[in-house]
């Protein structure tokens, strides 16, 4: 977190921390435009269509407060554009190209110890097992699809206040550790790795 705060591209970085503070994919964070964010009672949430969904099914994010502020910063860059994340340099996509955030965790010095799509990882994991979050809404969060054909067929549960108070722990338990410095290594094991 302390690395991503640093890096130089004021775009480049806030999509990041929006991979990190939301657990998308990088794909979807590349090209979330603005019409997909809607104001809710409980603050905002994105609603990704299906059609940009890897199981072709609408997802709705809600967004903790530091994603929210990151859309705020991100108005500066963006006025009157479609896409949150605008590429800063000439390019082909008037969004961010996804792999810019590989090439940024690379340029970091990440390069084999974290990808764009490890911060889904890190949220599934450590959401579970140190913040105790509940796996269904883990799952939800990551728009992972139903497990079983009865629960596919019928359980239409999306989890959306749990996953609001879920990502906002998330985001103050990802902002406490880059505060206090702390470093929490996550390395596979001979057992995690089988």
């Amino acid at each position: 977190m302390r690395a991503l705060r640093k890096y130089e591209s004021p775009v480049t970085r806030a999509a990041l921390l929006m991979a990190a503070y939301t657990a998308q994919r990088p794909g979807n964070i590349a090209t979330m435009r603005w019409a997909e964010i809607h104001d809710t009672a409980a603050g905002a949430e994105w609603r990704i269509p299906a059609e940009k969904m890897k199981m072709r099914a609408p997802h709705i994010v809600p967004l903790s407060r530091q994603a929210r502020a990151l859309l705020a910063q991100m108005q500066t860059f963006t006025a009157g554009r479609e896409y949150v994340f605008p590429p800063l340099a000439r390019q082909q996509t008037s969004h961010l190209h996804r792999d810019a955030l590989s090439a940024a965790l690379r340029r970091m010095g990440f390069q084999g110890q974290h990808a764009t799509h490890g911060f889904r990882a890190a949220f599934r994991t450590l959401g579970r097992e140190r913040l105790h979050i509940a796996e269904d809404v883990l799952e939800a969060q990551l728009a992972h699809a139903k497990r079983g054909n009865v629960a596919a067929a019928y359980d239409r549960t999306r989890h959306i206040a749990a996953r609001e108070t879920a990502v906002q722990q998330w985001s103050d338990y990802l902002d406490q550790w880059d505060a206090a410095g702390k470093v929490s290594p996550i390395r596979k094991t001979a057992a995690t790795a089988a």
